[in-house]
């Protein structure tokens, strides 16, 4: 089992301060369960494309509120504000 580190201030980083409001929420979940995935399978932080959706929880109703959210757009405000790349 493989333990990840997170900062104490990974709240107020001014990268996370910069994602959209409507999506940051999501994002940050996306972002954490992220690293839980990389450090499981060992992949030096790459994440494939094929498991944005398993590693993103959008529930129906969030959906009515913020029409453009998907797994893709989570992706890319992660990477829009420098918390991933491609």
């Amino acid at each position: 089992m493989v333990w990840n580190r997170l900062s104490d201030q990974f709240y107020d980083d001014p990268q996370v301060e910069e994602l959209r409001d409507d999506l940051a929420a999501f994002c940050v979940d996306m972002w954490t369960r992220a690293l839980s995935y990389c450090g499981r399978h060992l992949t030096d932080g790459r994440v494939p494309a094929g498991k944005l959706g398993k590693l993103s929880v959008i529930p129906v109703w969030a959906c009515k509120y913020v029409p453009d959210l998907s797994p893709g757009t989570l992706g890319d405000e992660l990477v829009r504000v420098g918390l991933w790349s491609r």
